[in-house]
């Protein structure tokens, strides 16, 4: 309650303020717009939990002094791929152990704007090459511009599922076959439609001396959640994938109940 409206309505959807104005309207149009409603009503409480978290764990990381997340693991590491070359630097997740990892091209200085990519781990797409989901394409074209660029990073954060695990994934792909899509699937097995948080991969980003990003995503949520941790975003590049027979619904979902900026065409 105590973050600024102004601050929580720059992210809402285009035209929420014009819902909730019409919101006690008998009319036929608002009647019929229900279900749009309800989705773009459990939207904006996940987009302002994200910025509000955000803002206060940033702000009690600052007054406390404290490093709540991540220790780099290992020395900077030489990789090069089929999209270029890299350096690689793992980090530690202080709290569940988990490992994430950074792929950096190139150098930057401290206030230089850097292409970035917060990816999250995708075993069915990114390694098997799933059609069900866009992850897999999104990461190949975040490394190939990157690599073109000549400097920019990519952080991969072992958030499977949008952090409800890779088991629990493969039981909501179960319940997408039955009917419910991505985020219903989600919500059937007691989940939030999304369940990352992204101080960690913020965090990761001050270490390697990023403050201003060029953010390659189509998601409000992660935009939130980084600007709640103090990361300045000064540009959003879209990185959208053409939709095929296995994957529309997925988008359509993506674009309808998450509000991504994708298939406006």
């Amino acid at each position: 309650e105590w973050i600024e409206t102004s601050i929580l309505n720059k992210y809402k959807f285009k035209g929420w303020n014009e819902v909730v104005k019409n919101l006690h309207s008998p009319s036929d149009d608002n009647i019929k717009n229900k279900n749009l409603l309800r989705r773009r009503l459990a939207f904006d409480e996940l987009l302002s939990h994200q910025l509000a978290i955000g803002i206060m764990r940033n702000f009690n990381q600052k007054k406390k002094g404290l490093k709540i997340h991540g220790s780099n693991l290992c020395n900077e590491i030489h990789l090069p791929t089929k999209y270029g070359e890299f350096n690689l630097i793992s980090y530690e997740q202080k709290d569940t152990k988990d490992i994430h990892i950074a792929l950096k091209k190139g150098d930057w200085s401290d206030d230089e704007e850097v292409l970035v990519r917060v990816h999250s781990s995708c075993v069915t797409g990114d390694i098997l090459g799933s059609l069900r989901c866009d992850c897999g394409s999104q990461l190949q074209n975040a490394l190939k511009m990157i690599n073109e660029k000549g400097k920019g990073l990519v952080l991969y954060m072992n958030q499977e599922g949008r952090g409800i695990g890779l088991l629990n994934k493969l039981k909501a792909y179960k319940l997408q076959e039955e009917g419910y899509d991505t985020v219903e699937a989600n919500e059937k097995l007691g989940f939030k439609m999304d369940h990352r948080d992204y101080g960690v991969g913020a965090q990761i980003l001050k270490d390697l001396k990023i403050k201003k990003i060029n953010l390659l995503s189509n998601n409000p949520v992660k935009r939130a959640g980084l600007l709640g941790y103090g990361i300045e975003i000064s540009r959003n590049t879209k990185i959208e994938i053409e939709p095929n027979t296995f994957n529309k619904k997925y988008l359509e979902t993506k674009r309808d109940k998450m509000g991504h900026d994708i298939l406006r065409k």
